[in-house]
C-alpha cells in the first residue's frame, strides 16, 4: 500500500525497484534471508537529485532518506531510515541549550513551584528531540504499514539519535563535569552505561532510558565529529566530517536491525502481559460485561498469536548460533570497568532475545489455558443461567395458559349466552308468526 500511494511501483529507474517482489521472495523462505539497498529519497519538489533516488513528498526539515530492507526473520521484515536533517532543524536542540532562561516561581495552591534555569533547559531540550523523532515516526506511519505504525499493539517505533560535538570529547575526565550540564541536559551525563566499539572510533552508544522513562528504546550514537573515524578513510561519504560520519554510519543498520529485534521483541512481550492482567480484572464471569471483556481479551490475544508464534520460532533459530547472530555487527564494550565484566552490548541482546522467546513461548501457553479456562466457567454459567431463564419462562407460559384458558371459557360462556338469546328471539318469532298466520 504505501508503494502504491508513493508511486514507487511505476518507478523503474531508482536502485532495487523490484525491491516488493524481493521481500516477497525473502518472507517465504525458511530461514534468515538477507538486505535490500533502497537508495536515497528525496523530497518531490527536488529537480537535482542523484540518478537512481525515489521521490516522496519529505517534512519539512528533512532534506533527504536512506533506506534498506533487512529480513533476519521470514516473517518480519525491517524499514531502516536514516533521516538526513537540514541544518535549521539540526541546531533546533543546540538553540534550545543556548537559548538564555530564568527561573521563575508558579503559584500552586498555598506555595510555590520554582522553575529553574538547568530544568526549563531539559524541558526545551526534550520537546525539539521529541518534536524531529515525531516528525521521522509519523512519516513513516503515515506511508508504510506495520506493526508499530498500524498501531496494533503499543508500542513506539525503536530509533536511534546521533549527536556530534565540535569541542567535547566524549569519555574523557568525566568526572570534573558539574552535574547540571549540558551533557545531564542532554541524557548523556551517564558513563557507567555507556559503550565503545573497537571497530568506530571516538564512537559512543548509550541507552537514553529518559527520566520520564517516556521513550526506552532510543539509541543514542555520541562522539567529538572531529575524532571520530579518523582511523578510516571516509572522504568518499562526502566533503566534511559530518557528512563523511553520516555516510559511513548508514552501513550500521544491521547493527541497530538487531536492536529492533530486541524492541519487537519486548513490544510483544508487554502486549502479552497486558493481556494477561486485563484477563484478571474481568470479575465475575457470569455477567455480560465480563463476557464481553473476555470476547475482547479472545480477540486481542488471537490477533498477537498470529504473528507471535512464527517469530518467536524464528527468533530462536536465529538466536542459536553467536557467531552467526553477531556477523557483520559493531559490537559495542562497556566503557566503565564496572560493566566491563559483562558481556558486550549485542551478545546480551542475544541472550535477552533467547530469555524473551522462552518467556513469550511460556506467556503464550498461560494465556491460552487461561482463556479457554474462563470460557468454559464462562459457558457454563451461561446455561445455568438460559436454564434458570428457560424454568422461569416455562412457568410464565403454563401461568399464561392457565389464562388464556379461563379466557377460552368465559369466551365460550358468553358465546353460549348469545346464542340463547338469539334461539329465543328466532323461537318467539317463528311462534309470533304461526299466529298471525292463523
Amino acid at each position: 500500500k504505501g508503494v502504491e500511494k508513493l508511486g514507487w511501483g511505476k518507478d523503474f529507474w531508482s536502485v532495487n525497484p523490484d525491491f516488493q517482489d524481493k521481500v516477497d521472495e525473502m518472507r517465504f523462505q525458511s530461514s534468515a534471508s538477507g538486505w535490500l539497498n533502497l537508495g536515497f529519497v528525496v523530497d518531490s519538489s527536488s529537480t537535482n537529485a542523484w540518478p537512481g533516488t525515489k521521490k516522496a513528498d519529505l517534512p519539512e526539515g528533512i532534506s533527504h532518506v536512506r533506506m534498506t530492507i533487512l529480513q533476519f526473520l521470514p516473517s518480519t521484515t525491517i524499514l531502516a531510515c536514516q533521516f538526513i536533517l537540514s541544518s535549521d532543524l539540526t541546531n533546533s536542540v543546540e538553540e534550545a541549550l543556548r537559548e538564555k532562561y530564568y527561573s521563575y516561581k508558579e503559584p500552586i495552591g498555598s506555595g510555590y513551584i520554582i522553575h529553574d534555569v538547568v530544568n526549563q533547559k531539559r524541558d526545551s531540550v526534550t520537546l525539539a528531540r521529541t518534536f524531529i523523532k515525531d516528525l521521522c515516526s509519523k512519516w513513516i506511519k503515515n506511508n508504510f504499514p506495520g506493526l508499530f505504525s498500524n498501531s496494533e499493539i503499543d508500542g513506539n517505533f525503536p530509533t536511534c539519535e546521533l549527536f556530534t560535538f565540535e569541542k567535547y570529547e566524549p569519555c574523557i575526565n568525566e568526572n570534573k563535569l558539574k552535574f547540571d550540564n549540558y551533557l545531564w541536559i542532554l541524557n548523556l551525563d551517564n558513563y557507567i552505561d555507556t559503550w565503545s566499539s573497537d571497530d568506530l572510533e571516538n564512537i559512543f552508544l548509550t541507552i537514553d532510558e529518559t527520566r520520564d522513562n517516556a521513550d526506552k528504546f532510543n539509541i543514542v550514537l555520541f562522539c567529538n565529529v572531529n575524532k571520530a573515524l579518523t582511523d578510516k578513510d571516509t572522504s568518499l561519504y562526502g566533503e566534511n566530517n559530518k557528512d563523511k560520519l553520516t555516510g559511513f554510519l548508514s552501513y550500521m543498520d544491521k547493527t541497530f536491525g538487531l536492536w529492533v529485534l530486541y524492541v519487537v521483541a519486548k513490544t510483544y512481550d508487554r502486549a502479552l502481559a497486558k493481556l494477561r492482567d486485563s484477563l484478571g480484572q474481568v470479575g465475575d464471569l457470569s455477567s455480560y460485561d465480563s463476557n464481553q471483556k473476555l470476547i475482547n481479551i479472545e480477540r486481542s490475544f488471537l490477533d498477537i498469536q498470529r504473528n507471535t508464534i512464527p517469530f518467536i520460532y524464528e527468533l530462536k533459530e536465529y538466536c542459536k548460533d553467536k557467531r552467526s547472530f553477531l556477523y557483520d555487527v559493531y559490537e559495542f564494550k562497556a566503557v566503565h570497568e564496572i560493566r566491563q565484566k559483562h558481556p558486550p552490548l549485542f551478545e546480551s541482546v542475544r541472550n535477552n532475545l533467547l530469555s524473551i522467546s522462552k518467556y513469550l513461548e511460556f506467556n503464550i501457553g498461560s494465556l491460552e489455558t487461561s482463556t479457554k479456562a474462563c470460557r468454559q466457567i464462562a459457558s457454563v454459567n451461561s446455561s445455568n443461567w438460559l436454564a434458570k431463564t428457560n424454568i422461569s419462562l416455562q412457568k410464565i407460559m403454563s401461568w399464561m395458559t392457565f389464562v388464556m384458558l379461563i379466557f377460552t371459557i368465559i369466551t365460550t360462556l358468553s358465546s353460549f349466552e348469545q346464542l340463547k338469546k338469539l334461539f329465543d328471539l328466532l323461537k318467539n318469532f317463528i311462534i309470533k308468526y304461526y299466529i298471525t298466520s292463523q
